[in-house]
């Protein structure tokens, strides 16, 4: 059409004069998790913050009174208040000819502040049941059509890879930082960004240390609560591919000196791709520059009691922290009492057990 021009970049959004790219929060979001939307949406502006001096998008709170969800007007992160709900998603409407995209919407279910409880409570069984959401989510946006299309998905992130100890100690605050992690992945799906699945070989296992060139990997929740400088914020370190493809997609590159680190990448398609052989190190969940090392310590991680992987610690010493949710004898009152202390343990002892045997299998078989 008439003064539109072909390109063969992203889809992004088209910024004018300098302006922000404005999100708001559907209607019904719980006002104690406003924040944590804020946050995990305002990220960005720490990649336009250091190269320009201003914000790229702003949260504006709550859509205004009377807006519709689809309305191409807003940019709008939904919250979903069925709490089975397994995954999280981000779609847009983009012209196929410019890439320039009118508005951009993100599912947030309620699941990801109700997870770390519900493992504890369930065990080994919630982990399945998550998988099978996430199916059945997956088999429901195949389903959907607009306008005669089926709906552009970039991402299905289901909640059940990121479960770790914080569910256990602190579940609603493992659920708000895990709401905020998800959130920043997903605008960054919704400004362009594609999936970079060797963000994580910069991850030094030893001394905790570079988890992560990108937020668009799919990184381990232990390290990746790393990418905000705290809890209540949304400034955090700069990633270094996360800051390129900003300036490519936004500023034409010209952020980018000759002398700035090469940064690895691979996309979706690379990841499933067997055509001339498989790429070791393009790997959806893995960490670290070295495949095997991963393998080998992820089976020490159930086995050795020095073990560990970053900020993770090894199985034993979390069996032997589950003591502590023993009570001391003086404060039971009957058999009773004592019967449910010992049943909470058992609990506490199956959910460490199954959170590491599971987590170990994870790594091993998406390893190959």
């Amino acid at each position: 059409g008439k003064g539109r021009k072909s390109t063969k970049a992203a889809s992004r959004f088209l910024v004018k004069d300098g302006a922000p790219i404005r999100w708001y929060a559907s209607s019904n979001t719980p006002e104690k998790f406003i924040n944590d939307v804020k946050n995990g949406v305002e990220g960005w502006n720490r990649y336009s913050q250091a190269m320009w001096g201003r914000d790229l998008v702003r949260f504006e709170g709550r859509m205004p009174e009377g807006a519709k969800i689809g309305d191409p007007r807003y940019n709008v992160v939904v919250w979903d208040e069925v709490a089975e709900a397994g995954a999280a998603y981000e779609s847009q409407n983009a012209d196929p000819f410019t890439g320039i995209q009118t508005n951009s919407m993100i599912y947030l279910p309620a699941a990801w502040v109700n997870i770390g409880k519900d493992y504890w409570k369930n065990a080994s069984r919630t982990e399945d049941a998550s998988v099978a959401r996430e199916a059945a989510l997956k088999s429901l946006l195949a389903s959907r059509k607009l306008g005669g299309r089926a709906v552009p998905i970039n991402c299905v992130e289901g909640a059940h890879m990121h479960v770790d100890m914080s569910a256990k100690l602190n579940p609603e605050a493992f659920g708000r930082e895990l709401l905020r992690g998800t959130l920043f992945h997903e605008v960054g799906h919704a400004l362009g960004l594609a999936h970079n699945f060797k963000g994580s070989l910069s991850f030094d296992p030893e001394s905790g240390k570079g988890f992560s060139t990108s937020i668009m990997d799919y990184n381990h929740f232990n390290e990746e609560s790393a990418a905000f400088d705290g809890p209540e914020v949304s400034t955090g370190p700069l990633l270094e591919y996360d800051r390129q493809m900003i300036s490519v997609l936004y500023n034409d590159a010209k952020d980018i000196k000759d002398s700035d680190a090469v940064v690895p990448a691979c996309n979706d398609t690379e990841a499933d791709s067997t055509a001339g052989g498989v790429d070791p190190l393009c790997l959806r969940y893995d960490i670290g520059h070295d495949p095997t090392a991963q393998a080998l310590r992820a089976i020490e991680l159930l086995q050795k009691v020095d073990s560990h992987s970053g900020k993770l610690r090894s199985l034993p010493v979390a069996l032997l922290n589950t003591l502590k949710d023993l009570p001391a004898a003086s404060t039971l009152a009957n058999v009773d009492d004592a019967k449910n202390a010992v049943k909470a343990f058992i609990e506490t002892v199956k959910g460490t057990t199954n959170l590491y045997i599971g987590g170990t299998a994870n790594s091993l078989a998406n390893l190959g």
